[in-house]
């Protein structure tokens, strides 16, 4: 949702002002916000695929 106001506010800026430069800032803001919380997901993923027990070889040598 912050995400999308900031959308908005962009466009608002540059139909306003013409300042075109506002919407990759604002992009780069969004993507900034969004890191952080990619990689506490990211680790929280991985703690959980480390604790999934192997699969065992089927085949016999």
């Amino acid at each position: 949702m912050l995400g999308s106001l900031g959308v908005i506010v962009a466009a608002v800026i540059v139909m306003v002002t013409g300042w075109r430069l506002a919407d990759p800032i604002v992009g780069a803001g969004i993507g900034l916000f969004i890191v952080p919380r990619t990689w506490d997901l990211l680790s929280q993923v991985t703690h959980i695929l480390l604790r999934a027990p192997r699969l065992r070889s089927t085949s016999r040598c």
